[in-house]
């Protein structure tokens, strides 16, 4: 039995029991851990008929966390050169669930449990999907993908966020109180991306619009390919700043490294403290 149909009928069930039906749960195949909380969540349900609600949100959130890591054969080859299909995958098969900012925070906590970077993109489909515009969250392990796709959301991470932190966002903002690996911003065409400790390579690559601050330093190669947006780096910038840059603009505030400006096509940057390395400054 698919784990499709099983879901499927799994919900079926729950309806079933509201409604007065005595379908019985040995008909779902599904895992006895899975059975077990489920009979649990059915037998509270039916000493107290009010949270009925609250039971359907838990169960959802107990198969986000069964089948979020279980990516169909292909699918995982093809996270970091296409994030997009993964995104879209999980998007559509999410859509139906709408969490608030303490069921995403609760669904974090289940899944660093048994932690895999790359739950960033579903994560980022669940909050872009979420019913509330701002979202708070807390987590203690780096997850790649955060924010991707974001469009409206206002977005506040308390930890170190993983690789291409909005990447590919629209609008909204989002916040980081820690530091990025590499690749934040990466394809950002709007909003904000505020990091208040440091970010690593590859800042803001390939971005299109939108702005990126980060008070602390950053790494080799921000704004490369950079084809319009704004960069502001508040402290240390490293080697490459403005690779092959077409459009935009970055500002530095103390030093960046060697080759800044290296093969720009257009655009300008600000070194507010000329490093003896620089080759441009426009």
């Amino acid at each position: 039995m698919s784990n499709t149909y099983a879901k499927n009928q799994l919900k079926e069930t729950v309806i079933s029991i509201y409604i007065g039906l005595n379908k019985k749960l040995e008909e779902i195949n599904l895992d006895t851990s899975d059975s077990e909380i489920i009979r649990q969540m059915l037998l509270d349900a039916k000493q107290n008929p009010n949270i009925k609600e609250r039971l359907f949100k838990e169960i959802e959130i107990h198969k986000i966390v069964k089948y979020s890591n279980k990516i169909p054969k292909g699918l995982d080859a093809k996270i970091y050169f296409h994030p997009e299909y993964a995104y879209r995958y999980f998007a559509e098969n999410f859509k139906d669930c709408k969490l608030n900012s303490k069921e995403v925070q609760e669904l974090i906590d289940s899944l660093e449990k048994n932690f895999e970077s790359t739950d960033g993109i579903p994560m980022s489909a669940l909050i872009n999907n979420s019913k509330e515009e701002k979202i708070k969250i807390e987590i203690n392990e780096p997850w790649d993908y955060l924010g991707m796709y974001n469009s409206n959301k206002k977005i506040v991470i308390e930890g170190n966020a993983g690789h291409y932190l909005g990447y590919n966002m629209s609008g909204g903002k989002i916040r980081v109180k820690g530091s990025t690996k590499k690749y934040t911003g990466r394809r950002m065409k709007g909003g904000t991306i505020i990091v208040d400790g440091n970010s690593h390579d590859f800042l803001g690559s390939d971005m299109q619009g939108g702005t990126i601050i980060v008070k602390g330093s950053t790494g080799d190669f921000a704004g490369i390919e950079m084809k319009g947006g704004n960069i502001i780096i508040c402290e240390y910038a490293g080697d490459f700043l403005g690779t092959t840059m077409y459009d935009g603009n970055i500002y530095v505030k103390y030093y960046a490294g060697k080759n800044c400006g290296i093969n720009m096509k257009g655009g300008k940057i600000c070194i507010e403290r000329m490093n003896k390395n620089l080759v441009k400054l426009l």
